[in-house]
């Protein structure tokens, strides 16, 4: 594969894990460990992808990818979270809060995960 891939998780373990996978899959990936640092980059830099985790100090990734989504030539967009599909507390409403994740992202992969699964989706979106 070919791209370059931002990535915005805040977890540092799992970073360094994704920046050996994706580099083993000849990837370039650049990381960001905050949503309001991962919005910057994504919106002045050129990626082919962006993976997003959606719980995030300094701005939340759903933040994010309501930003990104409506965004002309915006990358597609990977969420992969930890987060349970509980619901939004401001709206209360967990269907409505997984169905919008589901229509603003290109895909969607739960915490933890296979790496097989991360790099079939990866594959699909590039």
């Amino acid at each position: 594969m070919k791209g370059r891939v931002l990535v915005v998780e805040d977890d540092e373990d799992l970073c360094e894990e994704l920046r050996e996978t994706l580099r083993g899959e000849g990837l370039e990936a650049e990381f960001a460990h905050s949503g309001r640092r991962g919005l910057e980059m994504a919106v002045n830099g050129r990626y082919d992808l962006v993976i997003l985790d959606l719980k995030l100090p300094g701005g939340g990734g759903l933040g994010v990818l309501r930003d990104l989504s409506g965004r002309d030539l915006a990358p597609p967009i990977l969420v992969v979270t930890g987060r349970p599909m509980e619901g939004d507390l401001n709206r209360g409403d967990a269907e409505g809060l997984k169905h919008e994740i589901t229509e603003l992202a290109d895909g969607l992969i739960t915490k933890p995960f296979d790496v097989t699964q991360l790099l079939s989706s990866i594959r699909a979106l590039l």
